[in-house]
Formats: structure tokens, sequence, C-alpha cells
């Protein structure tokens, strides 16, 4: 009996065993629209499935305020955290960067009034500003600052610009005008130049650090076989970002 028990449930292992091998890797991040969405085809979210694919590992990505999503991926939480500016690993020792860059954004000031201009990060001085808690790129700054008021979501943030209660807010360009278009605020314009033109990273808890060399070679390839260009291009909607 003990015989014929091993030639029956030996296959089934066989069977099974490549499911158990493809491992399931959970990265946070506070990016929104159109880079993460909540059903996760936005553009880093396809970017960073289809690297994982190539590499024979599902992925998830989930969205978290900005800092929970550092700490959790610091402490090990969450497997990494997506869509960051470089540098991070100074504060957040666990973490490990990608070198290859995800995309580049650009930080700008959005206002509703006509006496606000920007050039360069002192120029803020005069002003009131409103950021998101955990965007490392302008809270290192916020010393060149006038009043700083703080949220910790685009919804409150442009909630303050929209009641006046702060002279601009400081966000990312394309995800600022996919949020003015969606909620179709009038009277809000974009200061140019940008503050500062940015690679952003994925980083991953140094648990992963094998894995670092590898994504990075995948998303060379990827921008090399045009696959990257054809996960973003469908996503930048022309009549906005210019």
């Amino acid at each position: 009996m003990k015989f014929t028990y091993v030639i029956l449930v030996l296959p089934l292992l066989l069977f099974a065993e490549p499911s158990f091998g493809q491992q399931t890797f959970i990265i946070n991040t506070a990016a929104h629209p159109p880079f993460h969405t909540a059903d996760e085809k936005g553009i880093i979210d396809r970017l960073l499935k289809e690297a994982f694919r190539r590499l024979g590992h599902r992925l998830k990505v989930i969205k978290l305020p900005a800092e929970r999503a550092l700490l959790n991926a610091n402490s090990g939480l969450d497997d990494g955290d997506a869509f960051r500016i470089g540098g991070l690993e100074k504060s957040y020792p666990n973490l490990i960067s990608v070198p290859e860059s995800l995309y580049t954004i650009s930080f700008v000031g959005f206002t509703k009034k006509n006496n606000v201009s920007l050039n360069g990060w002192k120029s803020l001085r005069p002003f009131s500003v409103g950021i998101i808690t955990g965007w490392k790129i302008f809270e290192q700054k916020s010393s060149l600052m006038g009043q700083v008021a703080t949220a910790t979501n685009a919804d409150q943030l442009f909630k303050i610009l929209v009641h006046n209660r702060v002279d601009l807010v400081l966000y990312s360009k394309l995800p600022g005008q996919f949020y003015i278009r969606k909620n179709k605020l009038d009277g809000i314009r974009i200061l140019q130049p940008p503050l500062k033109k940015v690679d952003m990273f994925l980083y991953l808890n140094k648990k992963h650090k094998g894995l670092v060399s590898k994504i990075s070679r995948v998303l060379r390839a990827m921008k090399a076989d045009r696959t990257y260009q054809e996960i973003i291009d469908p996503m930048l909607l022309p009549e906005i970002i210019n």
C-alpha cells in the first residue's frame, strides 16, 4: 500500500511545484494617476508588473500614504516602495535603489494667484506653501519656504489651494494636471519653470538585494525593445501635458 501511495501522489506534487516557485512581491507606492491607479493599470503598475513577470514573479502594487509607504518598505513589511527620488538610502538604510530609473518627473508649483512666480527653490520664501507629508524632495526644502501647510494626500493638498489657505502647492506636474482635469478645478495654473526634474526609482528592502541588478537589467531591456514606450505613450494625454 505504501508503494502505491507514492506512485499516486508524486505526479501531483510535480505538477503543483511550479505554483510554489512563483513568488508574489508587494510593492507600495504613494504615486497618483497616471502613474498608479486603483486597478493597477497605471504607468508604474504596468512597467513593474512586466519587469517582475519577465523574472518569473507576480507583483501586487498597493497605494499607501507617502511616509507610511517608506516605513513599511524599510521595515520589510512590504517588499519595496516605487516611484521615489534617489538618495533615500541615507534616511532609510534597509532600502536599496534599483539604479535604472522608472521615469523623469517635473516637480512644480500650482497656484490660483496672479502675483505668484517661481524661479528656483529660494523663490518660495515669500509664499505660504502646501506640501504632502512624506514627499522628501519638498520636505528637504521646507526651510526655504514661507509658512508651510501639510497634507496627507492630493485631495487635501488641492483643497487647501482651492480654499485659498496657501499661495501655492507643490506637486508633480503630470499627476497634478490629471487631478485638476478629473476634478474639474478652474483657475489653477502651473508655475514654470519646474523647480526640479528628477529621475524616479524603485526601492527594494535589503532582503531582496539579489533582485536589484536583475530588475535593473530588465528595465533597460524593456526600454531597448520599446515595451517601455508602448506602456507609457498611451497614458500621456497630449492635450494636457504641454
